[in-house]
């Protein structure tokens, strides 16, 4: 044996004797791959041999290896260069090498030991072998697995998302061609059953019924049967990879459509006895209806047809967990399940269904399926988990109490009576990163990032559903139990990224986690820092301050600027909800000058989210008090972007900023600082008025006009953005005892009101009485517009803001 570790090359003959000794022989694996003499060897035959035999079984070697379940816990040599040797090897022998080739490949991207390969021969290969009618189930299925593994680490990557879709436009069309073979007596057989009619030509007309029908029969498969498919393997593969293809290209705003045949024989298959089968024909359907599908009467009808096979799938799999059997557990399953950029196991793809087809959460909130996710949260938490399968079943338990959570406070208040081991389970995630980031990162092993792998996506998981309870005022009001949850929360936040520590390991899906999972934590800070959350009370305003700067100012180093933008928006979002509040000393971080002047630039930033944020939060700073809006003023004048501007001051830099913004959001923003400005002093009431040009801006925007087939929620903006301007207007000319308040926080205590009768006041100036600002308004057209809006409009409160507005400019002008 010591001759063949390494000291003589390898010939055909010993690498026989080798592979037969490995086979069955774990003990045996461990001694040859001990050190990496052998490795290396096997390494520079696959490189340098042109015998195809001796490549086949050099190759069957190292797949003996990678797919040895011990050799993850040591430390991997890197197989990248492996792979791209077998895949070279198998261009010049595909008859001999082909499915080994493929099989070793599968193994090492679905196992995340290699990064993805974006090698041509290897697409073409894919291309060629999907598209053969005579390519084995098995062999179909690994084709899969690889191109779905290739697809998680593009569409994880915003820099690769080219990459993706260029895989995708390469395969989608042999895919579609091996779909048709396997489909068509299958809809053969699915149209006989269900159609008297004869002809195609009429076949419209059956589509349509059955799209709308949950009658279908069941469709089963036996093994004497010559008309279908005796095994489901290759059919149930290709449908996997054509719900991924649906999945990345919806998500990418990359719309297709499927024949109607395919569509209708899904219809049929999701009665068959196999699980599998129907579960990746309701994942076709999922992602098809939720991205590519137009017709809502359609998309209802598919969600309708799809959600109790799912929720039969899922409970079955829920239940069988719980009695501790081995259902549908084949490795194969979980590769197509979870490995790919769409999830596809049936409580994922009842997520996707809850997110855009609201109704599921009320299918699922009945018998006893929310105690059976419960339950097996609660056994899945009482350790902190190792194994990938529990890993990801935890993770979408999760995500589904998550939709359950996030609809309403019933079942915010359902899914509360349960307990859940928050504190164990995210504290020993901090542990973790903590294990990590001691160590240099060479040391780190595969074992050890695999585990800290798993844990970010469950630990994302769980602080979906913590925002999801952190929107429910009672919760916020009673949950001391999640006080040390949140402390946790903190300390992730405080960890540097694990990504930018191991900067020799690309990894875009891990990546991506830890910025979602710091995103979903600052979401749910923002909620917690609520002014009427108890958990405020455990959280030091000066502490929070400093754990946001980093992704204020952006100093992670292995983060894209897409992602960056991300945490930044998240991060505004706490401080804009820590200033929602009465208690002056947890907001006195936030007001300083220092994070003003932040604020002043981040307001000049070219994406509208960040700049809404900004705006936000220059709202609730100029709500607290006048003294507090003239200290804006103050600040900004002594600031860098004044500097910059050249602004002649505070209310000229919004003024350029509403002429220069046309998202509704940031306008409203911007709208609500001029409403407390113009609740101030009489002093920022003048200077409102003597801007005619800010005048014409503000009635510009309130005669802006959608189109009729525009949709709600842009519309529901428009509004919103028409309300601030009328709400300015109403301060403008307020008067006391004549109508209710009008200021932003609904605060009369800070409106600047004109006790005095026009008919004997000395004027201070132009627009110095509420009469004068009062006509000015009107000769703008502020009461003629007005008018029309409030008759037009069916939203009550910009009906009765608008009247007192008119009642205003009225009660002035007579």
């Amino acid at each position: 044996m010591a001759d063949i570790k390494g000291k003589m090359p390898i010939t055909l003959e010993s690498a026989i004797k080798i592979k037969q000794s490995l086979l069955g022989n774990d003990e045996m694996k461990l001694k040859y791959f001990g050190d990496g003499t052998f490795f290396l060897e096997i390494l520079k035959t696959l490189h340098d041999s042109d015998d195809a035999m001796l490549l086949r079984e050099c190759s069957i070697i190292l797949y003996a290896y990678i797919n040895f379940s011990d050799a993850w816990k040591r430390d991997l040599p890197d197989l990248t260069k492996a792979a791209n040797t077998m895949i070279q090897n198998c261009k010049k022998c595909p008859d001999t090498l082909l499915e080994i080739t493929i099989l070793s490949i599968s193994k090492m991207l679905s196992s995340q030991v290699i990064p993805f390969l974006t090698i041509d021969d290897l697409i073409d290969t894919l291309q060629c072998t999907i598209a053969n009618e005579s390519s084995s189930e098995r062999l179909t299925a690994n084709c899969c697995i690889i191109l779905i593994s290739e697809l998680a680490q593009m569409d994880a990557d915003p820099k690769r998302n080219d990459l993706a879709i260029s895989l995708i436009s390469r395969l989608y069309r042999p895919i579609m061609q091996r779909l048709g073979d396997l489909i068509a007596p299958i809809f053969i057989r699915v149209l006989k059953q269900n159609a008297t009619l004869s002809s195609l030509k009429e076949f419209d007309s059956i589509f349509e019924h059955a799209s709308l029908s949950n009658e279908l029969p069941a469709l089963l498969y036996k093994a004497s049967s010559t008309s279908v498919p005796n095994s489901t393997l290759a059919l149930t593969s290709l449908l996997n990879a054509m719900a991924q293809f649906l999945s990345v290209l919806g998500r990418h705003h990359h719309i297709v459509s499927i024949p109607d045949t395919l569509t209708y024989t899904l219809y049929g298959l999701l009665r068959s006895s196999s699980f599998e089968l129907k579960q990746a024909a309701a994942a076709v359907i999922v992602y098809y209806s939720s991205y590519h599908l137009s017709n809502k009467h359609l998309i209802t009808a598919n969600f309708q047809k799809v959600i109790p096979v799912l929720m039969s799938i899922a409970r079955n799999d829920l239940l069988s967990r719980e009695q501790k059997e081995d259902f549908r557990s084949s490795m194969a399953r979980k590769k197509f399940e979870y490995n790919g950029p769409g999830r596809l196991s049936s409580l994922h793809l009842l997520v996707e269904c809850c997110e855009h087809y609201p109704a599921t959460v009320d299918k699922l909130v009945g018998l006893d399926f929310v105690d059976l996710l419960m339950l097996a949260v609660d056994k899945l938490t009482r350790d902190f988990i190792q194994d990938e399968d529990d890993a990801h079943h935890l993770s979408d338990c999760l995500l589904l109490i998550s939709c359950i959570c996030a609809t309403d406070d019933v079942k915010r208040e359902l899914v509360s009576q349960y307990p859940i081991n928050w504190k164990k389970y995210i504290g020993s995630y901090v542990q973790l990163c903590r294990n990590i980031l001691n160590r240099n990162d060479i040391t780190v092993s595969f074992e050890l990032l695999s585990s800290f792998r798993l844990a970010t996506e469950t630990v994302l998981s769980f602080c979906y559903v913590i925002r999801s309870m952190s929107r429910s005022a009672a919760v916020l009001r009673t949950s001391f139990e999640l006080k040390d949850v949140v402390i946790n929360m903190f300390e992730i936040l405080k960890q540097p990224f694990v990504m930018d520590f191991l900067s020799t390991i690309d990894d875009p899906v891990l990546s991506n986690n830890e910025v979602l999972l710091r995103s979903v934590i600052l979401g749910a800070i923002s909620n917690f820092a609520i002014g009427f959350s108890i958990i405020r009370e455990y959280m030091d305003s000066n502490s929070v301050q400093s754990a946001l700067q980093p992704y204020i100012n952006g100093t992670y180093r292995s983060i894209n600027s897409q992602d960056r933008t991300v945490l930044l928006v998240s991060a505004l979002q706490v401080i804009r909800n820590a200033l929602y509040s009465d208690d002056a000393k947890f907001r006195e971080p936030f007001v300083t000058k220092a994070s003003l002047e932040s604020v002043f630039k981040l307001c000049e930033h070219k994406d509208d989210r960040v700049k809404q944020q900004s705006f936000n939060i220059l709202r609730n700073v100029s709500a607290i008090s006048i003294a507090q809006a003239e200290k804006l003023n103050d600040i900004y004048m002594d600031s860098v972007p004044h500097e910059l501007s050249h602004d002649t001051d505070f209310l000229a830099f919004l003024h350029r900023h509403l002429d220069s913004t046309e998202d509704f959001d940031t306008l409203t923003a911007i709208c609500y600082i001029f409403v407390n400005f113009a609740s101030s002093t009489l002093d920022n009431q003048r200077k409102i008025m003597a801007d005619e040009q800010l005048l014409k801006r503000l009635h510009e925007l309130l005669q802006i006009s959608l189109p009729s087939n525009s949709a709600k929620a842009e519309t529901i903006k428009l509004w919103n953005l028409k309300l601030s301007i009328v709400w300015i207007i109403t301060n403008l000319t307020w008067r006391q005892g004549t109508a209710g308040s009008s200021s932003d926080d609904d605060n009369d205590s800070s409106m600047d009101i004109d006790n005095t009768s026009s008919a004997t006041v000395t004027p201070l100036g132009p627009c110095s009485t509420a009469k004068e600002r009062a006509q000015k308004l009107i000769k703008f057209g502020f009461y003629d517009t007005i008018q029309v809006l409030s008759r037009n409009c069916d939203i009550a409160d910009f009906r009765e803001r608008a009247r007192t507005a008119v009642f205003q400019l009225v009660y002035h002008d007579e």
